[in-house]
């Protein structure tokens, strides 16, 4: 993809973006910009520094977390240190079984700790609704399926905050999304963003058909090697519940 993207200068024009623009085209012309090599070993490196903001962003995911719950000290410390020991031991592993695909998740890392901010404090906390409303295309353009979660979840949000009469925090969760896509269209051209939005369309018609696996049959353990697996993720979303 940045191969391409050097050779044609087009973004959408020219490539069909599966995952998103950072990860298709940006990440590698970041990652040789700042090294001044077109290697593989720039690209590597970049995504290995990203895995790491990525376990930084996770910690203070777990840090905000553990806040809300109002512990005794001494508890909340062992309760943080177990969260996050968990979460990147799990991060590290599917990070193994996806090869650094996990830097994906940071839009939705800094949407959970942006939502829990406007959460939990009795501030007004504009900023937090502007970068909240930012990352409706900034999610898009990192990570498309990314994307589409936190959108959905963001009309959720502003319904939520619509409900509780907070109309200052919805108006600025607005600004920050008409603002940044303005932004985007204004520094790509109509034709760009015109590919833009029908790869993207594309992209959630057909992702199923080349990313899609069958579900493992939950308690089938003796005709599938899978339905272990199945059947815990499945017992893991009803006890979440």
């Amino acid at each position: 993809g940045a191969f391409n993207y050097l050779a044609t200068n087009d973004l959408w024009k020219s490539s069909y973006l599966n995952i998103g623009l950072f990860y298709d085209v940006l990440n590698a012309k970041t990652a040789w910009a700042i090294t001044g090599q077109k290697t593989l070993g720039a690209w590597r490196f970049y995504n290995i520094f990203f895995g790491c903001i990525t376990e930084i962003l996770i910690i203070i995911f777990c840090y905000k977390l553990c806040k809300i719950f109002n512990f005794k000290k001494n508890i909340e410390l062992i309760f943080f240190l177990i969260l996050c020991f968990y979460s990147i031991n799990l991060n590290q592993e599917i990070t193994l079984g996806f090869q650094l695909l996990r830097p994906r998740d940071i839009p939705l890392l800094l949407f959970l700790i942006f939502s829990l901010n406007l959460f939990t404090t009795n501030k007004r906390n504009y900023i937090y609704c502007f970068l909240i409303g930012c990352l409706s295309i900034f999610s898009l353009l990192w990570s498309i399926d990314r994307g589409a979660y936190i959108n959905t979840t963001l009309l959720a949000l502003i319904t939520l905050l619509l409900f509780k009469n907070k109309k200052y925090q919805t108006f600025y969760i607005f600004f920050g999304l008409i603002f940044s896509w303005s932004i985007f269209y204004f520094i790509v051209d109509y034709e760009e963003f015109r590919a833009f939005i029908f790869n993207s369309i594309s992209i959630f018609k057909s992702s199923d058909f080349f990313n899609g696996i069958i579900y493992p049959t939950p308690f089938s353990f003796t005709f599938n090697e899978h339905a272990a697996r199945g059947t815990k993720n499945l017992l893991i979303i009803i006890i979440n519940g």
